[in-house]
């Protein structure tokens, strides 16, 4: 989750425009309301990043088809206090949501304030339900929408089965620059390593792993891994595929208190300067193991000083 503490990292999301995405959501100050539409609205979000891959919400700061605009005058604490946002969502939330945290960042003195509440995703105590309307909600692109039977029993599942996922990072973390030697169209080499984790407390004993990266991007470097086909097209992107097989002879069940590479080395990509004409990317990955399988896509946006970002997943 995003590192939010002071009224500068707010400023910094609204001037790099990252927008919403399945785990950011912004809202101007006066959602948060003591009335039975605002306590609703309230529970029905959190719940359903709850009920999806978790996320964060930030109450003070508008948005524009899901960009955000400058801070508002914020949200009078005297009114709405962290206990009041807490005890409306442990009262409503069924079960009790696990970890909720609620950030105060001081807007004007000590009286006007933002919110930012981190929410993590639901495993042992999954799905929550919202009991003011007595519904199941999940996060769909940059809204909150009822689930379906068939998703609440999926959600039930995550405590039964492995719930494995992969994180993606540059290695100076979630975004890197490109930058490119003097009179050359081609970038240095970028670093990007995968490591793979558990969600449930059911361990995974052994996982068929599947990278797939930008076409747009040179891959220089696999790591070892197999080539397999690629995905033709993913939202007009052509995604070359890397191949993984874990099994349980040669390396300990995944649990959830464990995260490690999925290879030994990071993979390697360089970026033509044709490229960067595109404003987003995408990487995705499949994995498969006993009871369990997925396939997520990761956005990667371009911001204008030539800075590839790591954004946020999508259900394949």
């Amino acid at each position: 989750m995003l590192d939010l503490k002071t009224r500068e990292d707010l400023q910094r999301l609204i001037d790099e425009k990252l927008p919403e995405s399945l785990t950011l959501d912004y809202k101007a100050s006066p959602a948060l309301d003591k009335n039975s539409g605002g306590r609703a609205e309230l529970v029905k979000d959190v719940t359903a990043f709850a009920n999806s891959a978790g996320g964060q919400i930030i109450y003070g700061i508008p948005e524009k088809n899901g960009v955000p605009q400058p801070l508002d005058g914020g949200v009078d604490r005297s009114q709405i206090s962290p206990e009041w946002i807490d005890q409306v969502i442990s009262s409503n939330a069924s079960p009790r949501i696990q970890d909720l945290g609620v950030t105060t960042i001081p807007l004007d003195g000590d009286s006007c304030v933002a919110y930012v509440l981190s929410i993590p995703q639901a495993t042992s105590f999954a799905p929550h339900q919202n009991t003011i309307d007595y519904k199941y909600y999940r996060r769909s692109e940059l809204r909150s929408i009822p689930m379906y039977d068939y998703e609440i029993r999926d959600i039930l599942r995550r405590a039964t089965t492995p719930d494995l996922w992969i994180n993606f990072r540059f290695d100076t973390g979630k975004a890197t620059a490109v930058n490119f030697p003097p009179q050359t169209d081609v970038s240095d080499p970028i670093k990007l390593h995968a490591s793979i984790g558990n969600k449930s407390q059911q361990p995974a004993t052994y996982a068929v792993i599947k990278l797939f990266i930008d076409n747009a991007f040179t891959l220089t470097s696999g790591a070892g891994l197999s080539h397999i086909n690629d995905i033709n097209v993913f939202r007009d992107h052509h995604l070359k595929g890397l191949l993984k097989l874990w099994g349980g002879i040669s390396h300990i069940p995944i649990f959830r208190e464990v995260t490690f590479a999925v290879a030994d080395m990071p993979l390697q990509f360089t970026v033509d300067s044709k490229c960067l004409e595109s404003s987003d990317f995408y990487f995705a990955y499949e994995i498969l193991t006993a009871g369990f399988s997925t396939r997520k896509y990761i956005r990667i946006i371009q911001h204008p000083r030539r800075t590839l970002q790591i954004l946020d997943e999508i259900d394949g």
